[in-house]
């Protein structure tokens, strides 16, 4: 508990110690530093808050979960948090996380609240979402996220979410039948703007795209490329009711050349939907 501005360098805390609480205080920089087992070690609140360098190792994975990294203002940048629990990185309205690798997880990898921004990280087998927001709008940049349960969710719980993807990749994330790259959960408000992808080279190298169980949305993904498996059923975009607009752009790279994608939509039984 802090209560001035702090600086600690290569300290290791373990499991044990109480959660962390920077709210209201001067400030903190973290360095060098490991943690291990904690329920969420690092949590800032109105105060400006730098992790660098650290490593965070199964923080808030037991059955009360936790977030690695917590803060509302300040700078993530270098770090590895490996099988966090509710979250591995949260940022708030005045935060970044910069090459910042996630790697293993129960809930979400990337989490941000409406003006948070992340760049060049990378998200690897996250059983629930590689990105997940809060509500508002934030940024993703020149980031990877591969393996993961879904790319990029948005449910009930999340209103005007909006999330800008700038030349980022997503592959082999969804299971093809109940999520896809994107997925928007039943009973969740999506609006066109939701999820947008722009850039030069956004790919999506998935089975599938889009699961739209909420339906009836219209949807934009501009400046991708779609490749991955060959698609022959159409999957690319599953959602009975959906509507979107796709204009990927036309790859070069032979691997990506076979792709099936005629607009549209499936059923859960994975027949068209008329007028869809």
């Amino acid at each position: 508990r802090l209560k001035g501005w702090n600086q600690f360098r290569g300290v290791t805390f373990e499991a044990g110690a109480a959660e962390g609480d920077e709210e209201g205080r001067a400030g903190c920089l973290l360095r060098f530093c490991r943690f291990v087992g904690a329920h969420s070690p690092v949590v800032g609140k109105d105060v400006y808050v730098t992790v660098s360098h650290c490593h965070f190792l199964r923080c808030g994975a037991g059955g009360d979960r936790g977030t690695a990294v917590h803060i509302e203002r300040g700078l993530c940048e270098y770090c590895l948090v490996e099988w966090s629990g509710e979250a591995a990185i949260h940022l708030g309205s005045d935060a970044v996380a910069e090459y910042c690798a996630v790697r293993g997880g129960f809930s979400a990898g990337l989490r941000g609240e409406a003006g948070a921004e992340f760049t060049n990280c990378l998200v690897q087998g996250v059983r629930g979402y590689a990105v997940s927001p809060v509500g508002g709008e934030f940024d993703v940049y020149y980031s990877r996220f591969e393996g993961c349960g879904s790319g990029f969710g948005v449910t009930k719980q999340q209103p005007q979410a909006r999330v800008h993807f700038e030349n980022c990749d997503f592959v082999n994330c969804g299971d093809g039948t109940t999520h896809g790259a994107f997925t928007v959960e039943e009973g969740a408000q999506v609006t066109p703007e939701t999820i947008c992808l722009d850039g030069q080279e956004n790919r999506v190298l998935c089975a599938t795209a889009l699961v739209d169980r909420a339906g009836g949305n219209h949807l934009q993904f501009p400046h991708v490329w779609w490749g991955g498996k060959p698609v022959r059923r159409n999957a690319a975009v599953g959602g009975e009711g959906s509507s979107f607009v796709v204009e990927p752009a036309l790859p070069k790279d032979p691997h990506l050349a076979c792709i099936e994608h005629v607009g549209k939509v499936l059923d859960p039984a994975g027949n068209p939907v008329p007028n869809a």
